[in-house]
């Protein structure tokens, strides 16, 4: 990629690489974090280039998880301020509604686990309540969409799981007893269907 005016390799450099990043995120997390960190110098090259923008938020979210994982707060919180920095230049944040799955989705959730990993879990829960309130005022469909479904119910998952460590039994148990009722739709739609059963089997404690 010589060429500094080379979108496309940079385009498919960024699909791959953030994807690659993820997949090693548990399992090599100082391999994670020198794809991702290969995919941002590129990046960088390209200006005045939102999509490339929103590559950059989901490289520096990405990349948060695995340096958390080294011992490297800082700098894994110092990621999320910059992506949710290039989601602001964007329009995209704040948003009083926020489509799941989308860039600023997966950033807010990534900032409430950094803030749940750094001890601070009254400000975690904050961060997930505030979240979910403004994906559903997106008016998702997840019991149409099996990828939305999963999506909200990780998201049901997670705020209930902060929520149970924070001495919040009652807040957890509606929250998970939202996140079975939506596996109980999808397996009416789909009965045999091994994904959602094991979903279903999950929500059983």
């Amino acid at each position: 990629m010589e060429d500094p005016n080379d979108s496309n390799s940079r385009d498919f450099l960024s699909r791959a690489g953030i994807a690659l990043a993820d997949a090693l995120g548990h399992s090599d997390a100082r391999h994670a974090v020198a794809v991702s960190d290969h995919v941002l110098r590129h990046l960088a090259e390209i200006k005045n280039n939102a999509t490339f923008r929103r590559y950059e938020s989901q490289a520096l979210v990405g990349s948060s998880y695995s340096l958390r994982r080294l011992g490297r707060s800082v700098e894994a919180h110092e990621r999320l301020t910059a992506a949710i920095e290039r989601l602001g230049e964007l329009k995209l944040y704040p948003a009083d509604r926020i489509t799941l799955g989308s860039e600023v989705d997966y950033a807010l959730r990534a900032l409430a686990d950094d803030e749940a990993d750094n001890g601070n879990l009254s400000r975690a829960i904050d961060i997930y309540q505030d979240l979910l309130r403004r994906i559903l005022a997106a008016k998702p469909k997840p019991e149409d969409s099996l990828a939305d479904a999963t999506r909200l119910s990780d998201l049901y998952a997670s705020a209930a799981a902060l929520n149970q460590r924070f001495g919040k039994a009652d807040v957890a148990s509606a929250l998970d007893t939202r996140r079975m009722a939506l596996w109980q739709h999808w397996a009416r739609q789909l009965p045999d269907n091994p994904f959602v059963l094991r979903q279903v089997s999950a929500t059983v404690h």
